[in-house]
């Protein structure tokens, strides 16, 4: 599949095309792998050690990477600015270190999980998702003028929203 068929050259899109080929390399090499356990056990006759070669390579290459929870996120975020978790839920607006912690919780659960901006919302407190788009937008922005700049990642090889 061509790169243009995933989204015309765009960052979304060449992410998808990445994520794509890693997949299809992850595939070629499993068939590798069993084309030489096979060829090794034939030639030496050992049929019980070759299955548990298999599922000893088939393990090593299919192990799923560990999810991130929005509970995660929060958690080490709130530890990281020491903010409280209730703080995050609340609803003040003017203490700088609160709202720049719930603007990384918005950032990095938008980027790290399958949540929607509305379930991100309801999760801190019953925010709307536009409070979650504007934090997302702002974070970056204020992590700059702190002289610490984000790289423009999609979120694990799976891009959704307007980023």
């Amino acid at each position: 599949m061509s790169i243009a068929a995933h989204g015309r050259f765009t960052e979304a899109g060449i992410a998808r095309w990445k994520a794509e080929a890693a997949r299809r390399a992850a595939v070629d090499e499993v068939a590798r792998q069993i084309e030489r356990i096979v060829s090794v056990a034939s030639k030496e006759g050992i049929a019980d050690r070759t299955a548990q070669m298999m599922d000893d390579a088939a393990r090593r290459l299919f192990t799923p990477a560990r999810s991130t929870t929005y509970a995660d996120i929060e958690n080490r975020l709130c530890r990281v600015f020491g903010v409280t978790p209730e703080a995050i839920c609340g609803r003040s607006r003017n203490v700088p270190r609160v709202t720049l912690c719930r603007q990384a919780i918005m950032y990095w659960a938008m980027r790290r999980t399958l949540l929607s901006p509305a379930q991100i919302g309801k999760r801190m407190g019953g925010r709307d998702h536009s409070t979650v788009y504007y934090g997302i937008d702002a974070y970056p922005k204020k992590r700059a003028a702190q002289g610490r700049y984000l790289r423009s990642l999609p979120r694990d090889g799976v891009f959704r929203g307007r980023r």
